[in-house]
C-alpha cells in the first residue's frame, strides 16, 4: 500500500540510490485514480529522510557525510556543486537543483551550515514534489492511453527507467 511509498522515500533520502519516482510511476501507470495518495506518502517519507539527514549533519556528525559519499553513484563533485549552490542561492538551491541529477541527500547533509531546518524543509517540498508530480502525471497519461494494452504500458515503463538509469549512470 501507501506505506511502501513512504519506506522508499525514506530509503532513497538516506542510503538507497533508486529514486521513489519509480514507485510513483508504476502506481500511476496501473492505478491512476488512487495513485495521488501514494505521491503524498512518498513525499512524507522523503521529507522525513531529509529532516533526519539534515539533523545528523547539523549535530556535527561526519559519519553521515561518509555514509552519503558511500551511496552508489554519489560523487565528490556533487558535494562541491551543492556547496556552491547553497552559498549562492540559500534554500532556493533545492528546487533549482531538483532536476540536476544530484540526490537530495547531498543537499540535506550540506545545508546545515548555510540554512536552518525549517527553510530546508520548506524548500524540500517543491524540490521533491515538482518531479514527483511530473512523473505521476506522465505515467498516468501513459497508463490511460495504453489501458487496453497493459503489457505495452509496462514495457514503456521498464524501457523508460532502464534507459534513464543507463544514461544517468553513464554520465555520472
Amino acid at each position: 500500500g501507501c506505506w511502501a511509498g513512504a519506506v522508499w522515500g525514506v530509503a532513497e533520502g538516506t542510503v538507497f540510490f533508486l529514486v521513489p519516482d519509480i514507485f510513483i510511476a508504476l502506481v500511476a501507470l496501473l492505478a491512476w485514480r488512487t495513485s495521488l495518495r501514494h505521491v503524498a506518502w512518498v513525499l512524507g517519507g522523503s521529507l522525513t529522510a531529509g529532516i533526519l539527514m539534515f539533523s545528523l549533519a547539523a549535530s556535527g556528525g561526519t559519519e553521515v557525510h561518509r555514509m552519503v559519499r558511500g551511496v552508489p553513484f554519489v560523487r565528490e563533485w556533487m558535494f562541491i556543486r551543492v556547496d556552491a549552490r547553497l552559498e549562492r542561492y540559500g534554500a532556493s538551491a533545492l528546487p533549482r537543483g531538483a532536476w540536476k541529477g544530484i540526490p537530495c541527500k547531498v543537499y540535506a547533509v550540506e545545508a546545515p551550515p548555510r540554512i536552518r531546518l525549517w527553510a530546508f524543509l520548506l524548500a524540500s517540498v517543491p524540490a521533491r514534489l515538482g518531479r514527483f508530480v511530473v512523473v505521476w502525471a506522465g505515467f498516468g497519461l501513459v497508463g490511460h492511453l495504453l489501458r487496453q494494452r497493459p503489457a505495452v504500458a509496462l514495457a514503456v515503463y521498464v524501457t523508460f527507467w532502464l534507459g534513464l538509469y543507463a544514461w544517468y549512470w553513464t554520465v555520472i
